[in-house]
């Protein structure tokens, strides 16, 4: 679980409708399959809140958070910001074309043309921050035996990908 992600996932969710404590707990576990400590999720609901992002109600003794116009502005720059992380993705494809000479074309549609959705590009972000950082590594490494064994693993990551893809289409 990506603590550093709890801020744009409670804004999402209190952006949608007003939410308890408990309720954003029992949501975000429902979409990372896993349940995130009362530790994680109230300390972050105490910082939105001293940043103004949010607000927050008693009802029927439950603690009922809502976002705040300035919430939702950080919200819409989060967002931005994750648009323009695809984008850079993008330019990573363009790279492993370079490195690996495979004709990717359909990975620049599939990542230009098909909108992401945010729990799924969240639930997934250490996954591509990790891939990120690894392409950016090999690149940079000049042990060419390094490069060439790195090249050879992402080439057999790619094949192994397409035909999961092949036999989810038979």
């Amino acid at each position: 679980m990506i603590k550093g992600f709890f801020k744009i996932i409670i804004l999402k969710k209190l952006n949608e409708r007003d939410r308890s404590g408990y309720d954003l707990i029992k949501e975000i576990e429902s979409l990372f399959e896993k349940k995130p400590s009362a530790g994680s999720i109230y300390p972050m609901l105490k910082d939105l809140l001293g940043k103004e992002m949010i607000t927050c109600k008693e009802e029927d003794r439950r603690k009922i958070y809502s976002i705040t116009k300035k919430g939702k502005e950080t919200f819409e720059r989060l967002l931005k910001e994750k648009e323009e992380m695809i984008v850079k993705h993008i330019g990573l494809v363009r790279i492993l074309k370079d490195i690996t000479g495979e004709d990717i074309e359909h990975n620049k549609e599939l990542f230009e043309n098909v909108k992401f959705k945010e729990e799924l590009f969240l639930k997934n972000i250490s996954v591509w921050m990790s891939l990120k950082k690894t392409i950016e590594e090999t690149i940079l490494d000049k042990n060419e035996e390094r490069q060439k064994r790195a090249v050879a693993l992402i080439e057999n990551a790619t094949s192994q990908l397409k035909n999961i893809y092949k036999k989810r289409e038979e």
